[in-house]
């Protein structure tokens, strides 16, 4: 007689709250690791020459951004019809652009198993080197995949912790944010 074959033991993910092996270090449901409540990736935006439905050009969303810096927002577009994994970056003027297949495809895992996920603006660079036409912009990001209890505060702290890129935005916009006080002050407009 053939010996059952043993089930592997599962253990329950603090952050979602779904059973899976114990063997494994990352969540298959919400792709966080055990005992890691922040997961971090640098990323650049995709699809940013093209016009969004609304029919305001992403550059010109670009362009804007770039003059008056915003929080950005993670959508998920399960109706997506080139790639139901699509996550589309957003901020107050409109759409920037998608995650890349790879990254919004785990994006979309943590999002649909009630887990966070936030980016943050790492910088608006020229792409026109890359054979784009000039004044061409492309966008850079600070993706964090997090649980649900994690505060917008802390997320910032992670990245100024882990993420070069991140460490210098942050740096400048608090010198240029410390600049506009002390012009303010000194034109009398505040």
């Amino acid at each position: 007689m053939a010996a059952k074959p043993r089930a592997t033991p599962l253990q329950v993910c603090e952050h979602c709250r779904r059973e899976f092996s114990s063997r494994a270090r990352w969540c298959p449901h919400c792709n966080l690791a055990v005992g890691e409540p922040i997961r971090m990736h640098e990323e650049v935006a995709y699809g940013v020459t093209f016009r969004n439905d609304d029919g305001i050009e992403r550059q010109e969303v670009l362009h804007r951004l770039a003059r008056r810096p915003c929080d950005l927002e993670l959508v998920r577009e399960a109706d997506n019809p080139r790639d139901p994994s699509a996550v589309g970056i957003f901020c107050r003027f409109g759409q920037l652009g998608y995650l890349g297949r790879d990254l919004a495809s785990s994006v979309a895992e943590t999002i649909d198993a009630g887990c966070g996920a936030t980016a943050l603006l790492a910088g608006i660079e020229d792409i026109s080197a890359h054979g784009y036409d000039d004044g061409t912009l492309g966008v850079r990001i600070v993706v964090l995949q997090h649980a649900p209890d994690v505060g917008r505060e802390e997320l910032e702290t992670y990245a100024a912790t882990n993420s070069r890129r991140w460490q210098y935005v942050a740096r400048a916009t608090k010198r240029a944010s410390g600049l506009r006080r002390l012009l303010d002050r000194w034109l009398g407009n505040a």
